[in-house]
């Protein structure tokens, strides 16, 4: 959990430290999808539901995301899906 420091150096001392403290602010991070191929690496969802999707929206195949940091091999058959998580969606295309 981000905890606000004590002290804060002003922007101009070192801009490192002025992002760091600006990108802890938000501490609900959005999950992040990543797709290659049939691979779907997903970061910051632990706990949250991968959803895959035809084309036509029939769910395909749901799997709890059960770490911070998840690797997935999908076996699909040839087509286009969706993959969605917290409403952070990516496309697939199978060959």
């Amino acid at each position: 959990m981000w905890a606000a420091p004590t002290e804060v150096a002003p922007l101009e001392a070192d801009s490192y430290v002025a992002s760091t403290l600006v990108a802890g602010i938000d501490d609900e991070a959005k999950p992040q999808i990543i797709v290659r191929g049939s691979v779907v690496k997903v970061l910051g969802a632990e706990a949250k539901v991968l959803t895959v999707y035809d084309i036509t929206g029939k769910v395909i195949h749901q799997v709890r995301i059960d770490s911070p940091d998840k690797t997935l091999t999908l076996r699909l058959s040839k087509g286009v899906y969706i993959v969605s998580v917290e409403g952070i969606s990516r496309k697939i295309s199978v060959n």
